[in-house]
């Protein structure tokens, strides 16, 4: 295992997607981005419908973002990565779900810990608006998620230990963490507008491994899972 992983709980690394991907992924979501917003009434009334698009995302309890279970181009790049990550962390890894977020100008993540399929995460950021940086922050400790709530609904909770690593992050970048025993969460968003994706996986042969796919089966399928 990469030691630095196992000490931090995360690692960096720079222009993990190469050039090619990268372009390919930031033309697709555009064209998602500027699909979604063709019009204001059809978006409005599709996060008002009780049956849920897809196509112009959902949201969720943890963050106010745009998101997207499965998206079937990050899948594809879930699949063709997998190694890349295994060798970047030092494990040997299996695939669970992608999920892709975009966060919009005052857009939140609150801290939180994940599940059990999201063992190791990566997050990329693809676009953002203008040149900030895509930011993170990670708790320096580890949480152990059976012995308390996953969700902290207040920064100043976590804050206020300053025990936290501030990552800031680039198109084509890629955070490498723990998500099941670091808290992570975001600020709210300075820019227009940030589209970011993640890759999750679990050990092969670790205690999570049941979650292979996210029990869905085969990647590529909608969320299948029964908590």
């Amino acid at each position: 295992m990469n030691q630095e992983f196992e000490k931090n709980g995360y690692i960096i690394a720079r222009d993990f997607l190469d050039n090619t991907t990268l372009a390919l992924a930031q033309t697709y979501f555009d064209m998602k981005y500027r699909f979604i917003n063709y019009s204001n009434e059809n978006r409005a009334a599709a996060e008002k419908s009780e049956t849920k698009d897809p196509a112009f995302g959902v949201r969720g309890d943890i963050a106010t973002s745009l998101t997207f279970y499965s998206d079937t181009l990050i899948e594809s790049m879930h699949l063709n990565y997998g190694q890349k990550a295994s060798n970047a962390v030092g494990m040997n890894l299996s695939p669970t779900y992608t999920f892709t977020r975009i966060y919009e100008k005052t857009n939140t993540l609150i801290p939180h810990v994940d599940r059990p399929s999201c063992e190791v995460s990566l997050s990329c950021p693809i676009l953002i608006s203008d040149d900030r940086p895509s930011t993170i922050y990670v708790s320096n400790y580890k949480f152990n998620v059976n012995e308390s709530n996953s969700i902290i609904n207040s920064y100043n909770e976590i804050e206020k230990r300053g025990d936290y690593s501030e990552i800031n992050l680039y198109p084509g970048d890629a955070l490498f963490y723990r998500g099941c025993e670091r808290y992570h969460w975001r600020k709210p968003l300075e820019s227009d507008y940030l589209i970011q994706f993640f890759m999750h996986f679990v050990e092969t042969e670790g205690k999570n491994k049941e979650w292979y796919y996210d029990k869905r089966p085969y990647s590529g399928f909608p969320e299948l899972r029964v908590s």
